[in-house]
């Protein structure tokens, strides 16, 4: 049977690392380490100048930056009451109660 959950779109953009983020953006797009989309681009600019300076001056201008996501919104389980302190306490000692209830428990046989 296939599965029915939805593949995300994956999107070029320019990451907010680096100089201007181009190389960041690409190395994520392609799923490579930076550094060497970086040094590839160097390389390649040294190589066929000015065509590859040309070409990334215009992905600079044409790819969008990356939104940067907004923080989650406050959860009403963040929110701390007297009665959530206790609770926590109550089961901090059981916790603590079951772990020494554990280290008095005597070693059984051994089995493979």
């Amino acid at each position: 049977m296939a599965s029915t959950t939805p593949v995300p779109a994956r999107r070029l953009t320019r990451t907010n690392d680096g100089l201007t983020g181009v190389g960041g953006g690409l190395a994520e797009y392609v799923g490579i380490d930076p550094v060497w989309v970086r040094v590839g681009i160097i390389a390649g600019s040294l190589l066929t100048f000015p065509l590859l300076p040309i070409l990334y001056v215009a992905a600079w201008i044409i790819i969008p930056k990356q939104e940067l996501a907004p923080p989650p919104p406050p959860q009403p389980w963040d929110a701390r009451t007297p009665s959530d302190a206790q609770d926590a306490a109550v089961a901090m000692a059981q916790a603590r109660a079951e772990v020494e209830r554990i280290d008095r428990t005597p070693p059984g046989p051994m089995t493979r």
